[in-house]
């Protein structure tokens, strides 16, 4: 028989309850904590239906710290990692990177847009695990690398149909390739490449979108020495006269041009302004798909749902706990002694399965504590239960 969050039965011993000022409403006391019969846990069936991505091969918006977001399993865009060794060429040609530089394998990086204005960064490339990818070598991987970033492009909800023009702001050097008679063939829409502060590349080129067609695109970007990266893409209805064509930024240049780089997050300059003032907007989320042989966003969930949090049992210096979340989650105890508020909380247990089960050990008999289930998702989405008060057994 277990012991429910609502009513607590002991076998053969009516538990009774202990208001307490200061815990949750749904928090229930448990008095003179007994044995309880356990009844064994059924079979982990916590497997999503798609198979679960490890923590330990996915990188979530790596250059910028954003929540987790709940946007659709199948938007965003999903990117490759490559990297130079010291014994190579510092190149200066993205097609360089790719193709000499050395793949990370095994690591699988999403963003939701391609929108980084210029900053510094040094922070590198951590999965969802909290582990830093490193080189061959044993270094740190935050200069002398390249991304291919792969996806779809799409008009959002609220843009109409129509011809486009496309721009982006990089540094250092990147190539905007979209296949754009469906045909499989990339075609270089803006090339912006070589070892530069953020500057900004243009197309002349029309970009015909219609709604609910999404054309495929490869982007290939790299970062030369550290100390500044950016990239954000850019789009605004085709200009009607071809004077307009030409947008006054194009191919200028300059970290503090676009940006306040000293502002955290960095905040726009007047020349980005103007770009706006003249129709250009960076693209959304919803410009985004994942390219189709990628068929699901791990960074891209609604955070973990908590049920049947309960105690299984309740000795003197120690309780069993056990709950059930909608998703592969990892699995943690907040641990709160009522009396002092003094906290401590378990070690977090990385398997991601939706069926949960901890044993605290270590705590005083006869003593008040409140606890708290967290899970969190593979994407970084947290989830904490309502407390459950318990007294350990005398």
């Amino acid at each position: 028989m277990k012991c429910h969050p609502k009513a607590i039965w002991f076998l053969g011993v009516l538990i009774s309850f202990l208001p307490l000022t200061g815990c949750l409403n749904e928090g229930t006391v448990v008095e003179d904590g007994t044995q309880a019969d356990i009844e064994p846990a059924p079979p982990d069936s916590g497997s999503e239906e798609e198979p679960t991505p490890d923590p330990n091969t996915v990188v979530c918006q790596p250059f910028v710290q954003l929540a987790a977001t709940e946007e659709p399993r199948t938007q965003g865009v999903y990117s490759q990692l490559f990297y130079l060794d010291s014994t190579q060429p510092q190149y200066t040609s993205v097609a360089d990177y790719i193709a000499n530089g050395h793949k990370v394998e095994g690591i699988d990086i999403y963003f939701n847009q391609l929108h980084i204005p210029t900053r510094p960064w040094d922070r590198g490339f951590i999965t969802q695990s909290g582990d830093p990818i490193y080189t061959q070598n044993g270094d740190f991987l935050y200069e002398w690398f390249a991304m291919r970033f792969k996806g779809k492009l799409t008009l959002a909800v609220d843009q109409p149909a129509g011809d486009y023009q496309v721009s982006l702001l990089s540094d250092d050097g990147a190539v905007w390739r979209l296949d754009l008679n469906g045909d499989g063939i990339y075609e270089v829409v803006v090339d912006n490449d070589g070892t530069h502060p953020t500057r900004m590349g243009c197309s002349n080129d029309r970009v015909h979108l219609e709604p609910g067609v999404p054309i495929d695109f490869e982007l290939d970007y790299y970062q030369g020495p550290r100390y500044h990266i950016s990239l954000v893409t850019l789009m605004r209805p085709y200009p009607t006269m071809g004077i307009d064509l030409v947008d006054p930024l194009c191919g200028q240049q300059g970290n503090s041009l676009f940006f306040d780089k000293k502002k955290s997050p960095p905040m726009a300059k007047q020349a980005y302004n103007d770009l706006l003032s003249r129709g250009w907007k960076p693209l959304a989320t919803g410009n985004y798909l994942l390219p189709s042989d990628i068929h699901s966003n791990p960074c891209n969930e609604p955070a973990p749902i908590i049920s049947d949090y309960m105690a299984e049992s309740v000795l003197s210096t120690n309780v069993e706990l056990s709950w059930n979340t909608d998703r592969v989650a990892s699995t943690q105890i907040l641990i709160r002694e009522v009396l002092t508020n003094v906290q401590s909380q378990t070690a977090v247990d990385p398997l991601m399965t939706k069926i949960h089960q901890v044993n605290v050990t270590g705590l005083k008999p006869n003593t008040v504590y409140g606890f708290t289930a967290k899970s969190v998702s593979v994407s970084g989405r947290e989830t904490l239960s309502e407390e459950l008060v318990i007294k350990t057994a005398r």
